[in-house]
C-alpha cells in the first residue's frame, strides 16, 4: 500500500515536472515541433565483482521532452528514475554471505543532439549522468556515479508509410568517467572507461498530437578500479505515453 501511494506520489511530480517543461517550451512549437513524452518500465540490473555479485529488478518512471526543428534536427533531454521500493540482492564472491531485499536506487539523465543522415539514418551524440545507491541495513550506504559522453546511431523504418508506425533500431557507445564511495565514504575514482548500448523501438500515433511507443534496450558499462570492477548490466523495457505539439 505504502509503495503504490510512493508511486503515485513520483508521478505527480513526474507530471509536473512535465507540465513546467511544456509551458517554457510553448513558444517554441510554433517554428518546430515539441514532444513529450512520460514512460513506465521494467529494468534488470547487474553488477559483477570481485568482492560481490549485485543484482535488482525493480520498476521506473521517467519523462522526457524533445524540440524537433524544422530541419528534423533535434535536441532531447531524458530523465528517469527507479521506482519506489526498489530493492537489490547481494552475494559476496570471497564468503558467500548474502544480502537481501537491501534498498536501491538508480537515476539516469541524458542530453541529446541528433542529425537526420540518408536512408532514415540518424546520428547523434550526447552528455549522460548515472547515478546508483545501494543500503546495507548494518553497514551503511555506498554508491557509484558515472559521466559521459556518449555518439550513437540509429535507423527508423515506417510500417506501411508510417500508417502502421515506426520500427527504429539504434546503438551508442560512450566515454566515461565513474567515482565509488564505500560505506566508510572513501570515494575510489575510475580509469577512463567505456560503455556501448542497443536498443529497439515501436512507434505509433494515434492522432496528431498523441502516441504510444514501446523500447527495449541494453546497457553495459565496463568501469575498472585500482582494486575492483564497477560493471554494471542494464536490460530494460519501457512503454511510454506520447504528447507532439
Amino acid at each position: 500500500m505504502i509503495n503504490a501511494i510512493n508511486h503515485k506520489r513520483m508521478m505527480t511530480g513526474l507530471l509536473a515536472v512535465l507540465v513546467l517543461g511544456l509551458y517554457s517550451l510553448s513558444a517554441l512549437a510554433d517554428e518546430g515541433v515539441v514532444r513529450a513524452k512520460i514512460s513506465y518500465g521494467l529494468s534488470n540490473y547487474n553488477s559483477p565483482s570481485a568482492y560481490a555479485d549485485i543484482s535488482s529488478t525493480y520498476s521506473t518512471l521517467g519523462l522526457g521532452v524533445t524540440y524537433i526543428f524544422p530541419t528534423n534536427m533535434f535536441v532531447d533531454f531524458s530523465m528517469k528514475t527507479s521506482g519506489s521500493g526498489a530493492v537489490y540482492n547481494a552475494q559476496a564472491v570471497t564468503s558467500g554471505l548474502v544480502a537481501s531485499d537491501q534498498a536501491f536506487k538508480r537515476a539516469e539523465n541524458t542530453l541529446t543532439v541528433g542529425k537526420p543522415l540518408e536512408n532514415g539514418m540518424q546520428g547523434n551524440v550526447g552528455l549522460f549522468t548515472a547515478d546508483t545507491q545501494f543500503d546495507l541495513a548494518q553497514f551503511g550506504q555506498f554508491s557509484q556515479k558515472m559521466t559521459g559522453l556518449t555518439a550513437g546511431i540509429g535507423k527508423g523504418v515506417a510500417v506501411d508509410e508510417g500508417r502502421l508506425g515506426t520500427i527504429g533500431i539504434n546503438g551508442a557507445v560512450a566515454l566515461l568517467t565513474a567515482t565509488n564511495k564505500d560505506r566508510f565514504g572513501t570515494s575510489s575514482t575510475a580509469d577512463l572507461s567505456y560503455g556501448i548500448s542497443a536498443g529497439a523501438s515501436y512507434n505509433y500515433m494515434l492522432s496528431k498530437n498523441i502516441g504510444v511507443s514501446a523500447d527495449a534496450k541494453l546497457q553495459s558499462y565496463f568501469i575498472k578500479y585500482a582494486t575492483f570492477s564497477g560493471d554494471e548490466r542494464i536490460i530494460s523495457t519501457t512503454v511510454s505515453l506520447i504528447g507532439q505539439f
